[in-house]
């Protein structure tokens, strides 16, 4: 007997996961577009100037950020005015997609009283959001 023609029934959860990931990707790739215009087109002042950039490009991250003073961890969120750091925006919603996800997904395995996902999901968020944090780095 085949199961050629038969509809597969997929879980409400791993819908909503899908949508989340779809939605979040759509919004954090079109704020990654958007930003990337407003820099090319200095609608934002850079940062750093586009005319220092092939001075830095060579450079092992240490020497980069010491001599181009970027800041590092999570002090990108005071330069928000500034052309270069603004796309930073896009990719933090990109990456903060599979811990919202992994958020989403708790209750649904906590409804369901399915432990062995509802471990894995909590221990996935937790680690995840340990390392968004800065309290994991492994290297320097």
């Amino acid at each position: 007997m085949s199961d050629k023609g038969k509809a597969v029934e997929i879980p409400r959860e791993q819908q909503v996961y899908a949508t989340v990931l779809y939605w979040g990707m759509l919004i954090g790739m079109g704020l990654l577009i958007v930003t990337f215009i407003l820099y090319v087109f200095g609608v934002l002042k850079p940062f750093i100037p586009v005319t220092e950039l092939p001075k830095l490009w060579g450079m092992k991250v240490k020497k980069f950020v010491e001599v181009a003073r970027v800041p590092t961890g999570w002090n990108w969120v005071y330069y928000l005015g500034k052309g270069d750091f603004l796309n930073y925006i896009g990719i933090a919603i990109l990456a903060g997609l599979q811990v919202l996800g992994f958020i989403i997904l708790f209750p649904f395995y906590v409804a369901k009283r399915d432990v062995p996902f509802t471990i894995i999901v909590l221990a996935e968020i937790v680690v995840l959001l340990l390392a968004i944090s800065g309290v994991i780095h492994l290297a320097e």
